[in-house]
């Protein structure tokens, strides 16, 4: 009798009936089982006295004639194969040793040129060919490229998939297996194992990670103690002014004081003088009416008259001097006076509202005051570079001034539009007074922050902070204090602020990173060397209470 046999590639069953003999209407049962069958094709292979045998596709019972023993009816899959290729103790440059798993789909694209080139000398020797066995087949043939390919490269590179990725596995697969009829459709997945290499890039990502959150603590500690070394000199400073303010006063009233009491003096003294002269011209009449007949002694009492009338002239313009001096002097000390007043009041004054020349002389060109002050300035030479809007901030009074303000534990959500085209960098300057990168993170890398202009984005969204995997790590975009500003920045220019190494903290649980002051200088020069309209900027400021 014929034989039948299954290329078993779906599962693992053997469907084989072997040589049995058959009864007519049995075979012509199975036949029509055979071909009926879904997702396969059928072909019959006879083989005539000659020892030349031929294989014809069969798509109806009708068309097989008298079959003979050595006949072989054949049905094969046509659907795609799930497949998974393994790899034990392959060696990188470095002698790591791991495993390699590559898992996919093939599909039998030329079943007549499969039967004739493999399937049926394997069909001669079982009635049956299983995935495991086609498997194993595949898996020697690629196994001397891959292991050649392997020992190039080092396990961590490999790892990463940046040396061989998932095209690169497709495009040489089947470059290795060389069989015409069979399709890859697919690889889905590589997988790389290796417990030593993976043990000891963990420790070694550890061991940086420690030695980062220490360098952290220590650049923290000593902003903390630079800012308390500030605020003690700037209470210093404000003291010293008030007590030179009060002095002053005092000053003034002294001088007022003394003022006054020489003006009095210099008064008296012209009254006595003025008395004296008339007591003086009264005698010397009284002598000229005495020597009237006496005419030379007259003469020479009239003319000390007169210069004793010349003294007092010239006297009394003394006091004149005095006087006025005494004046000049006390608006001169007045002057004074409201001079330093308006140093202490300049000196007072909050950072945020002085501008970055100004804050330049008082030596304050880094930090987080003098980026905003930087990034205002530029927000109102170019005023619509980047428009920025936040539905939850509502505004209050304070003082003479209306400000918008956000309560703690509301959502920090808002978004943005450009116009212009552009790496987007987000920035956030805390009421803790830490500037914060939140784009690009460990969700978006540094080439895919790009935006359109014109188009509106939200953050968090689907561009530059993804919401869902936030979500997904156990993370929430709200404010959580302490009261106090807050500003947060969109800065938009033609090639990305950030590099790798700003983003080598930022982890999926932890996605945010603080920069330092270091870092916030290099960002200031990078800016400053970009032409004016390289780059654009857009601000939200409010109260956090």
């Amino acid at each position: 009798m014929f034989q039948i046999g299954i290329i078993n590639i779906v599962t693992s069953l053997n469907l084989g009936l072997g040589n049995f003999r058959l009864r007519y209407y049995k075979q012509k049962k199975l036949l029509q089982e055979c071909v009926s069958c879904p997702d396969t094709e059928t072909y019959l292979c006879k083989s005539f006295a000659d020892g030349t045998e031929r294989l014809e596709r069969v798509t109806s019972v009708k068309q097989v004639g008298r079959l003979n023993d050595s006949d072989i009816c054949v049905r094969v899959t046509t659907t795609g194969i799930s497949y998974e290729l393994s790899y034990a103790g392959l060696r990188d440059q470095e002698r790591t040793e791991f495993d390699l798993v590559v898992v996919g789909t093939w599909k039998i694209s030329n079943r007549r040129a499969f039967l004739q080139e493999y399937g049926l000398e394997h069909l001669k020797t079982g009635n049956s060919i299983a995935v495991a066995s086609f498997e194993s087949t595949i898996t020697e043939r690629c196994r001397q490229g891959i292991s050649d390919k392997i020992q190039t490269l080092s396990y961590d590179l490999i790892k990463n998939q940046a040396a061989l990725p998932v095209d690169w596995w497709k495009n040489m697969l089947p470059q290795w297996i060389g069989f015409d009829w069979l399709e890859l459709v697919e690889v889905k997945e590589v997988r790389y194992e290796s417990a030593t290499a993976d043990r000891t890039a963990e420790m070694k990502r550890r061991r940086e990670l420690l030695a980062l959150e220490d360098a952290e603590r220590e650049e923290e500690r000593e902003r903390k103690l630079v800012q308390q070394r500030e605020q003690a000199e700037y209470e210093e400073a404000v003291q010293s002014l008030k007590v030179s303010q009060e002095l002053s006063n005092d000053r003034l009233e002294k001088l007022s004081w003394e003022h006054e009491q020489q003006v009095l003096q210099l008064e008296r003294e012209s009254e006595i003088a003025t008395l004296k002269h008339e007591s003086e011209k009264a005698e010397l009449l009284a002598k000229i009416e005495d020597s009237r007949n006496r005419k030379e002694a007259a003469q020479e009492i009239l003319r000390r008259a007169e210069e004793a009338e010349g003294h007092t002239a010239e006297r009394l313009r003394a006091i004149e001097d005095a006087i006025r001096e005494q004046a000049e002097a006390a608006l001169f000390a007045k002057r004074v006076v409201q001079n330093g007043m308006d140093i202490t009041s300049r000196m007072i004054a909050t950072v945020a509202g002085v501008s970055t020349s100004t804050l330049s002389l008082l030596g304050k060109t880094s930090g987080p005051a003098y980026l905003a002050q930087v990034f205002r300035e530029k927000n109102a030479t170019s005023p619509g570079a980047v428009i920025m809007e936040k539905v939850e901030l509502r505004t209050r009074d304070i003082g003479t001034k209306r400000v918008d303000t956000l309560a703690i534990n509301s959502p920090l959500c808002f978004e943005f539009r450009a116009n212009r085209a552009g790496y987007a960098t987000v920035l956030n300057i805390g009421t803790s007074g830490r500037v914060y990168l939140q784009s690009p993170n460990a969700y978006v890398g540094i080439g895919r922050g790009q935006v359109e202009a014109g188009k509106r984005y939200q953050v968090p969204g689907a561009e530059l902070l993804p919401a869902e995997e936030m979500r997904h790590n156990g993370l929430a975009y709200w404010e959580v204090g302490p009261p106090g500003w807050e500003e947060l920045i969109v800065i938009i220019s033609n090639e990305p602020l950030m590099t790798n190494a700003d983003l080598f903290r930022s982890m999926a649980s932890k996605p945010f990173v603080t920069l330092s002051t270091e870092r916030i200088e290099q960002l200031l020069d990078q800016l400053a060397e970009l032409p004016v309209d390289g780059w654009g900027v857009g601000m939200l400021s409010f109260l956090v209470e």
